[in-house]
This record gives structure tokens, sequence and C-alpha cells, in this order.
């Protein structure tokens, strides 16, 4: 991917060769794993150096909103677990057939 006069130029691979395609902003790009380079873990240098750049804040630029809330109710609780003895199936079937109507 390359940036040339301020858009994206993408390269993918199609069959039977490349594809070269220019992308207006904004754009999301997928790529499948192994097609990404592998990231590399940082130096201690370069970690250590980091600690000491200032950390530019920008405020929050206002905006439309989009979505809006109507309502929220959280979920009901589940039904305490129910223990059954292992050498009695027949309260295990009779539980399957008559509650929750499964088999």
């Amino acid at each position: 991917m390359k940036i040339e006069g301020g858009k994206p130029v993408i390269t993918r691979e199609i069959d039977g060769g490349k594809e070269t395609v220019t992308v207006p902003l904004p754009f999301v790009a997928v790529v499948q794993k192994g097609i990404a380079k592998e990231p590399r873990i940082a130096a201690m240098r370069g970690i250590m150096m980091a600690r000491t750049k200032p950390v530019k804040v920008f405020e929050p630029v206002a905006c439309d909103t989009l979505t809006e809330i109507i309502s929220y109710e959280k979920p009901s609780p589940r039904a305490a677990c129910r223990f059954i003895d292992p050498e009695n199936p027949k309260q295990l079937i009779e539980m399957l057939q008559n509650e929750a109507k499964i088999i």
C-alpha cells in the first residue's frame, strides 16, 4: 500500500497476477494472515528513549451523534445449576423431556 496524491494505492494479488486499485479516503483494508509483515519486538534502547518523549494530547472534535440509546436492560439472571446424580440417568431424561422439552 502506498499513498499517492493523498489517496491510497493498493496492490493486491488476483488469479493470474496483481491488480492496482486506488481508493478514496476513508477506507478499511483487510489483510489475510501471512501476507502482512510480522511485527518486530521493540529494542530496549527504543523503549527507553520513548519514555522521555513528550506525548501530544489532542482535544476531541465535536461531531453529530449518529446513534441513540432508547433503553437499556440488564439480562435476566440465569437459573441456578441443578446437579443430577450420575447413577440416576432416569431423572436426567425426565428433566430433558418435561422441563427443557428437548427430547
